[in-house]
């Protein structure tokens, strides 16, 4: 029994990565179709604090459009955005 050649292994990686990139996005498709159905306000934000995902009883919640991309803080009344930011900067530990 020999090794496996390198063109061999570099195939084999190759499509475990398409694998794991198609169950990736599966696994979107599924969050974000979750997100939009519910009733309850959701968003996702990227490490930067900006929008990825919202459904419509966030905006509801915000009394806005909520446009994707969009910093949450630009969003918040200026009253809040410090005890938002402070919020958004604890650990999911704390």
């Amino acid at each position: 029994m020999s090794l496996p050649s390198l063109e061999e292994r570099l195939e084999q990686s190759l499509a475990d990565n398409k694998r794991l990139r198609e169950q990736v996005a599966a696994y979107e498709a599924t969050y974000r179709t979750m997100v939009e159905r519910s009733h309850i306000g959701m968003a996702l934000l990227d490490a930067h604090g900006y929008l990825c995902v919202a459904n419509e009883p966030f905006a509801e919640l915000l009394g806005c459009p909520v446009p994707l991309g969009t910093a949450l803080l630009k969003l918040v009344s200026p009253d809040d955005r410090v005890m938002v930011r402070r919020h958004l900067d604890q650990s999911p530990e704390e």
